[in-house]
């Protein structure tokens, strides 16, 4: 049994990573969003879906965000938008460790703990749906703070080369951010509600 439980979590994580692959072809870019999205169900196996997604652009598929435009190969994650690429595998960690990974959900041991958690299933965790909420807005700044990291010291770099003055984080933040919170806040509005349908879907049922 726990043989074949392993071999459906690996198929879970291969077919998250291929989903993640064919996310790259979508007209606007989704990656980020659904990447977290798994790893809010699948916890760490989620972040290892994001993981071989990520090694399925360095080998030189053209998948990584802006992948389809520069193409694949490593110079995609060096490249002026690499910044994001890690902030996605960093935000898919932070899912994977504070949201857990629902196939493992252990049964409730004794008689007591299984009462508890029929009272449970009976009323809303509030609990559950605020710390969910926080933790998709955590992701999402996680995403984006490398990115502008990043995007700030490539930049600077190549004006000190032309010798033009370095690039303010507050100018990289109006350039690739803010530009983009609408689109964000779109995502983190669909991502709530899937979180929570997904989890029910995923969770073994318990007798």
């Amino acid at each position: 049994m726990e043989n074949k439980d392993k071999n459906i979590g690996s198929l879970y994580t291969v077919g998250a990573a291929l989903l993640l692959c064919v996310a790259a072809f979508c007209p606007v870019n989704i990656q980020d969003a659904l990447a977290i999205l798994i790893a809010c169900v699948f916890g760490f196996q989620g972040a290892g879906a994001v993981g071989l997604f990520i090694v399925f652009g360095m080998i030189g598929l053209p998948v990584l965000p802006n992948g389809t435009k520069y193409g694949g190969g490593t110079a995609v994650l060096t490249g002026l938008y690499g910044g994001f690429i890690w902030g996605i595998f960093l935000a898919s960690l932070l899912c994977g460790l504070l949201m857990g990974n629902v196939l493992k959900k252990k049964e409730p041991a004794g008689l007591l703990e299984k009462a508890e958690a029929a009272a449970r299933a009976r009323k809303t965790d509030w609990f559950f749906l605020i710390k969910l909420l926080l933790i998709l807005i955590a992701a999402y700044i996680v995403v984006q703070a490398p990115g502008i990291i990043w995007y700030v010291k490539c930049i600077s770099r190549e004006n000190l080369q032309k010798g033009k003055l370095p690039i303010s984080y507050g100018d990289a933040f109006m350039l690739c951010t803010l530009r983009n919170i609408p689109f964000l806040i779109v995502k983190l509005a669909v991502s709530y509600p899937l979180v929570i349908i997904l989890r029910k879907l995923f969770e073994p049922k318990r007798s």
